[in-house]
């Protein structure tokens, strides 16, 4: 299974009002976490390897929505009712994971910073007057 790409206050903050997940527990949060989780690299990875170095905001609001349909159906809501924002809204991050499948849409790339450098090595020939004294 993956691994989670968001944690549960990220599913609280991009997925659903928290007021909606009442009663459910920190595990079945959790484990619809990684299946949503599970969806995204289960599209994307027919192109990229798994799991992402770098999960961008946009990456972690659709694996909450994704998560969050997988929480309330579980819950029994009928998703072509009042409930249809949060069927919208999974179906819109199973897009997304398909767009980063195709190419439509890159994931970021990690920044990565160069490692500082501590003490260069410098050489010269002593034809030009210097020597391992001088530097």
């Amino acid at each position: 299974m993956a691994a989670p790409y968001i944690t549960i206050a990220e599913l609280e903050a991009f997925g659903i009002n928290s007021a909606a997940l009442r009663g459910i527990t920190a595990e079945q949060k959790t484990q619809c976490i990684l299946i949503a989780s599970s969806e995204l690299e289960d599209i994307a990875g027919t192109r990229f390897a798994m799991p992402f170095a770098t999960i961008t905001v946009a990456m972690k609001m659709h694996v909450a929505r994704a998560a969050s349909y997988h929480l309330l159906f579980g819950r029994g809501f009928c998703p072509d009712g009042d409930n249809q924002l949060i069927r919208m809204g999974y179906e819109d991050a199973l897009k997304y994971f398909r767009s980063i499948a195709t190419g439509q849409v890159a994931p970021s790339p990690a920044v990565v910073s160069p490692a500082p450098i501590e003490s260069p090595e410098l050489t010269s020939d002593e034809s030009r007057g210097y020597d391992s004294e001088t530097v």
